[in-house]
């Protein structure tokens, strides 16, 4: 389990954990319930002013959320199901491989995108593999 100070260290922002710990926030699945406007607030009380930092503790706390939403999602299905889903994995998705890889980096890319949708296949389903495969590239 993971506490407010290991969430605050892993983001680079520890140096704030005896604010958060002064101020009673010191329990990390009640922070992870707060809504949008709570977490403000909390912010505001703790004492975190930079904005730079403030943002990076909301993004960082809706990416925790959401891994644990899906994490918890994913132990609800059944044991059996867990394994036909295993069985029933699709071909990786082609269209994103860069078409006659000429070049080693050509074959990097289209190795990682496999490898990327390998690991992730049981998460997302394809649509939504390909929105965020096609999201990086962009990046």
């Amino acid at each position: 389990m993971t506490t407010v100070k290991d969430f605050l260290e892993d983001i680079k922002l520890g140096h704030y954990w005896h604010m958060f710990e002064e101020e009673g926030y010191d329990d990390l699945d009640f922070i992870l319930a707060l809504g949008t406007k709570d977490v403000a607030e909390m912010l505001d009380t703790v004492g975190i002013h930079k904005q730079g930092h403030r943002k990076k503790l909301e993004s960082s706390l809706q990416i925790r959320k959401s891994v644990l939403t899906t994490s918890k999602e994913a132990e609800k299905v059944h044991p059996q199901e867990k394994e036909s889903i295993r069985k029933e994995k699709p071909e990786p998705v082609k269209e994103l491989f860069v078409p006659n890889p000429l070049i080693d980096k050509h074959v990097f890319c289209n190795e990682t995108v496999e490898e990327l949708f390998n690991s992730s296949f049981s998460l997302m389903d394809i649509n939504s593999f390909k929105s965020y495969a096609i999201s990086q590239r962009q990046l």
